[in-house]
């Protein structure tokens, strides 16, 4: 209830600020909340010097006393200056002291041929201000020295300095987020924070041209955590469209619109046929009426959705013995069904599955029909007539010599000879395996892999356990980026073409994919630990990230997917340097060079991996 009043007090601060407030005033209003440079290239930043001259206001007139100011000088700079606790804040700042005629006397034009060369990354714009500054403070008569103390503000802001209207309108910014971090718990903000770095303010409700992107969302709850701020899966009963913050729980919440696969009408639906007493609940009011697709039901139970009513491994097992069309009783209409399911494969049942892939084969071999009595004549070759002989009474044929059978004979051969499996199909103990079996096998196709695994394909991130937390990572040499040092360390020289280039101390790290830059070449990890950005050069990031494929009778056909896709779980060397870390290895004499990025195929139970090091061959 305080928003709107800070509003009003925003704009009624901002209105008074434009129509009453003298320049004069204007700069010392804002001299304690303007944003100044925070960093520049010297070892002291203006911010320190800032607070050091603030609490102490003597160093500031020791620093212009070691300068060689006079008396008059440092008065003349304390007019321009101390209220502003000896540090120029802004470009008005110096524009004023280099307009000074006790200093360089500049005109208007001048005076902001000053601000724009200090505000850019331009060498020669800053060398010929600096000039000029020195030429029209001898003109004047006035000493170098009084120059040398303007530069030194200056330079303090060079490539990097603000004007005072962009600080007045950052000072508004500030207050506003002073009275939110003083008056509201932190989760407010910090849900605000996720929301505008994962780029969901983007995606606006009623805005379906915007698709969401899941690596960034990835990135920016990696980091968010990182901090140590909860992020819970999305319930489908508190969820909301965006991300909201949980403040009876400490936690913000997953917004349902983030979900993979889950679009705009259906989080409509789902937020408008509130509360739900249980799975049961909602698959009766939202799947039984059609609004929500199977796959949407999976990735809703994935993300954790349903997570308060119980854990998503049975919830999971609810909806597939429902999507499974459960049988009584089997007969032969059933018998693929059965042969796909692997129901046959073993030495006592497999002559069944010979008998049907038999006679679905002979039956394709028709040579003529008869109309009286109505039949077919099938034509066997060398290879269907030994196994006719060798498993059937050859009653079915009509010309032994041409090797032509009846079907309507051979029907009842077949019959009487697949007995047996009807007669066990029919069993209470084969129906049962039938039915695991077509439970099993759907829960291959759309549940496979961990909780964790769930979460990262449907919400982008781990709620709790990182997959490669049953990993033994030691027995890799992954080590913890985190703790390595921002500068990497020479080991020896490579020698290219006359020149030497450092080699570097390798390590190894591990994480799952969250995101790609095809621009910058880089691949955006989650660790165990946190958020990496790793680095590489043009030629292996397109080799890993390029879709292996082949064309089939016409037909493209993927063999393997980009290494950077989102999900999967990568070994990685190189090292780092600053917040990156940089791909790379080197070869050794008697070894074979190591690989940049090996794919983790799989967790074995024992922590140990199945590794991948070269991409698949069309």
């Amino acid at each position: 209830d305080r928003v709107p009043d800070l509003f009003q007090f925003s704009t009624a601060l901002a209105q008074s600020v434009v129509k009453k407030v003298k320049p004069s005033n204007l700069i010392e209003m804002t001299a304690t909340n303007s944003i100044m440079r925070l960093m520049s290239d010297g070892h002291e930043q203006p911010i320190d010097t800032f607070v050091k001259f603030k609490n102490d206001i003597s160093l500031w007139y020791k620093e212009m006393n070691d300068y060689g100011l006079n008396e008059d000088e440092i008065k003349l700079f304390e007019e321009h200056l101390l209220k502003l606790n000896g540090v120029a804040d802004t470009q008005e700042s110096v524009m004023l002291m280099a307009m000074d005629e006790r200093i360089s006397g500049f005109d208007l034009f001048e005076a902001t041929k000053l601000r724009k060369g200090i505000a850019k990354k331009n060498k020669d714009a800053s060398l010929e201000i600096r000039n000029l500054l020195y030429e029209k403070a001898e003109k004047l008569g006035n000493r170098k020295v009084v120059v040398d103390y303007l530069w030194h503000q200056i330079e303090r802001m060079l490539s990097y300095a603000f004007s005072l209207p962009h600080t007045l309108a950052y000072s508004l910014i500030a207050m506003e987020e002073l009275n939110i971090a003083h008056y509201y718990n932190p989760l407010y903000w910090q849900t605000a924070c996720l929301t505008v770095n994962s780029g969901s303010q983007e995606v606006e409700e009623g805005d379906k041209k915007k698709d969401k992107n899941y690596g960034k969302v990835a990135e920016a709850i990696g980091k968010m955590k990182s901090y140590g701020v909860n992020v819970a899966l999305p319930d489908i009963n508190k969820a909301e469209f965006s991300f909201i913050p949980d403040i009876e729980n400490n936690q913000i919440i997953y917004s349902l619109k983030g979900i993979v696969g889950i679009n705009d009408d259906l989080v409509h639906a789902i937020i408008e046929h509130r509360p739900y007493a249980s799975f049961e609940d909602f698959y009766e009011r939202l799947f039984k009426e059609g609004h929500i697709t199977p796959k949407q039901m999976i990735q809703l139970i994935k993300a954790g959705c349903f997570n308060s009513f119980d854990n998503p491994i049975e919830i999971m097992k609810q909806f597939i013995v429902k999507q499974v069309d459960v049988k009584e009783k089997l007969n032969m209409q059933n018998i693929k069904s059965i042969i796909r399911l692997g129901l046959l494969d073993n030495p006592e049942l497999d002559i069944y599955k010979q008998y049907v892939n038999f006679r679905e084969y002979v039956n394709k071999k028709v040579v003529r029909t008869v109309d009286k009595p109505k039949d077919k004549i099938l034509k066997l070759d060398n290879y269907s007539h030994n196994f006719y002989m060798s498993h059937f009474e050859g009653k079915a044929f009509v010309d032994e010599h041409e090797m032509e059978i009846s079907e309507k004979k051979f029907k009842k051969e077949y019959d009487n000879a697949m007995q047996p499996l009807k007669d066990l199909m029919e069993t209470e103990e084969f129906v049962r395996k039938f039915n695991v079996a077509q439970f099993f096998e759907e829960w291959n196709k759309q549940a496979q892999g961990t909780v964790s695994k769930w979460e990262m394909e449907s919400v982008s991130y781990y709620s709790s356990e990182h997959e490669l937390d049953v990993a033994n990572l030691s027995a890799y040499g992954v080590t913890n980026f985190f703790e390595l040092s921002e500068e990497p360390a020479i080991i020896g020289y490579n020698k290219y073409k006359g020149k030497e280039t450092p080699k570097y101390q390798t390590y190894t790290i591990a994480g799952t994919v969250l995101d790609r830059d095809k621009n910058k070449h880089t691949i955006t990890i989650l660790t165990r630990e946190g958020v990496v950005t790793c680095k590489t050069y043009s030629g292996s990031f397109a080799h890993y990230d390029k879709v292996v494929s082949k064309t089939n009778n016409g037909k493209k056909e993927t063999i393997e997917k980009s290494w950077f896709t989102r999900g999967n779980l990568l070994l990685l060397n190189g090292f780092r340097r600053g917040d990156q870390f940089v791909l790379r290895t080197y070869a050794e004499k008697g070894r074979q060079k190591q690989h940049t990025i090996n794919l983790i195929k799989e967790i074995h139970q024992d922590g140990s991996l199945l590794l991948q090091a070269e991409r698949e061959r069309a």
